[in-house]
């Protein structure tokens, strides 16, 4: 018997990218090397919540009415998206999600990426105490009338992000008070990406990108 659990996530942006403004740019490996890839770019009208912290700097991209929305953790070009992991506790995620503020950017910029991630969950499923649904003596008897056992248990995610998107119903207007040129926010590195659902917190979505083109 096989166990297959299949998620998939296909949301419109609630501020659509324009396709005419996506071009070829650089995006900057962890290796030291450089790809290029397809940049999304908005210049327009740009208010995204943003946070700063010592080792990365987020933005916070929403979905269609805004109950859910992508965070983008950008390493500090000093820092590597393993540290920035390394650093995710709930305490952390949770000054994150709070300590996001509506700022204008003078640009957002991000690469189009598809993330693909495919894990047989056998070995973990036994060593949390699951080890005998793997076995003859497995029960499941309340499913099938023939004699049962887990043969193999997959996880598999994918994940898709490009310019689509639906435009707001209503415009909001954020006052900022202007002291220099708004600054940019430009993902031409690795980075963490997470999609969550605001209401309960809820993370569906937690990966990184190394390579937007490798998906």
């Amino acid at each position: 018997m096989y166990l297959i659990n299949a998620t998939y996530f296909n949301g419109p942006w609630r501020d659509q990218f324009d396709p005419s403004n996506t071009a070829p740019g650089p995006f900057h490996r962890a290796d030291g090397s450089t790809v290029s890839v397809s940049m999304m770019e908005k210049t327009e009208n740009v208010v995204h919540p943003t946070y700063q912290a010592k080792q990365f700097r987020a933005v916070d991209i929403a979905y269609g009415d805004s109950l859910y929305s992508m965070t983008i953790l950008l390493p500090h070009e000093d820092a590597s998206v393993q540290s920035v992991v390394d650093s995710l506790d709930a305490k952390t995620w949770s000054r994150v999600t709070e300590g996001l503020a509506p700022q204008s950017l003078s640009r957002l910029k991000m690469p189009r990426f598809t993330l693909r991630y495919e894990k047989t969950l056998n070995d973990v499923l036994k060593d949390l105490g699951m080890g005998v649904a793997f076995t003859g003596r497995a029960n499941f008897r309340d499913i099938a009338d023939t004699s049962l056992a887990i043969d193999k248990v997959k996880h598999k995610t994918f994940l898709r992000v490009d310019e689509e998107g639906t435009e707001a119903s209503a415009a909001t207007s954020v006052g900022i008070r202007v002291t220099s040129a708004p600054p940019s926010f430009v993902v031409d590195r690795p980075f963490v990406v997470a999609i969550r659902e605001h209401h309960s917190g809820t993370i569906l979505f937690l990966g990184t990108v190394m390579d937007p083109t490798a998906g």
